[in-house]
């Protein structure tokens, strides 16, 4: 039994060292060094989130972005996966920004974002 178990764990390649927005972040008992975490099937080790580009592939194809009331994070239905907006860079937050001014994001019930993400401000 043992060596089924170390073929299938061998077996599984992680990506490249990276560090985690949040691991660095987050009040928590975790350790804040960088290069501690990994990407593997799009999401990250140390969150669990998809990553930024998965994230933003799916939004640009259209999949539904379900408000939370956390300024933080998101879940995208199509499969159901949750993504926390701090894996963005600047440049895909303006990006994300744009989408949702334009009104091209497709956010699920109420139809709008209950809190907006923490990188958006509601003017007025």
């Amino acid at each position: 039994m043992k060596r089924a178990v170390e073929r299938v764990v061998g077996a599984i390649t992680p990506g490249p060292r990276t560090t985690c927005p949040r691991r660095m972040e987050e009040f928590g008992p975790w350790e804040r060094t960088e290069g501690l975490d990994t990407v593997t099937d799009d999401r990250c080790s140390f969150c669990g989130s998809l990553t930024a580009a998965a994230f933003m592939e799916r939004v640009r194809q259209g999949d539904e972005v379900g408000p939370t009331d956390k300024s933080y994070k998101a879940y995208l239905d199509n499969p159901w996966a949750k993504f926390y907006f701090q894996h963005l860079t600047e440049e895909q937050r303006r990006e994300f920004f744009e989408l949702y001014r334009s009104k091209r994001l497709v956010i699920g019930y109420p139809g709008d974002f209950t809190v907006l993400p923490f990188f958006i401000g509601r003017s007025g």
